[in-house]
């Protein structure tokens, strides 16, 4: 009779699969804050280029052990005042693009005065499979 010998891999495998998908957020962050950032200056919403120069991703893998910030990412400004930063510690395999400039609330949503000229939710949520195509690519070559 031969000897079966069987090696447990699951660590090492969780492991890979673990800083794949660091990656894939980070790099969709990246992608998710340029395409901000690009929906900005495509709408002429551009003075200064303070608001667009701010705008920059969050992941857990980013902020892990401290409160949520916007400390890594583009800008590495921490959240303001009026920012669209959620509060708390980001959830886990999730991107967060956002903003702290005070201002930018108003050129999203608009106001009583002026149409609202929305970056961030076109940002997130228009470009859906190139994000995929992103995740697919990271995770395939984990």
């Amino acid at each position: 009779m031969s000897d079966v010998k069987v090696t447990d891999n699951s660590a090492m495998f969780k492991a890979a699969k673990d800083r794949a998908v660091a990656a894939a957020l980070a790099a969709i962050g990246e992608e998710a804050a340029g395409n901000a950032m690009e929906e900005l200056t495509n709408q002429d919403a551009v003075d200064t280029g303070r608001l667009r120069n701010s705008i920059t991703y969050a992941t857990q893998q980013h902020t892990e052990a401290k409160s949520f910030s916007w400390h890594e990412g583009r800008s590495g400004e921490p959240a303001g005042n009026g920012s669209t930063a959620p509060k708390g510690t980001p959830e886990k395999d999730t991107v967060y693009i956002g903003t702290n400039v005070e201002y930018a609330k108003y050129i999203e949503a608009g106001t009583s005065r002026s149409a609202a000229r929305p970056f961030l939710k076109p940002a997130a949520t228009g470009h859906s499979e190139e994000y995929k195509r992103i995740a697919e690519q990271y995770l395939k070559n984990a």
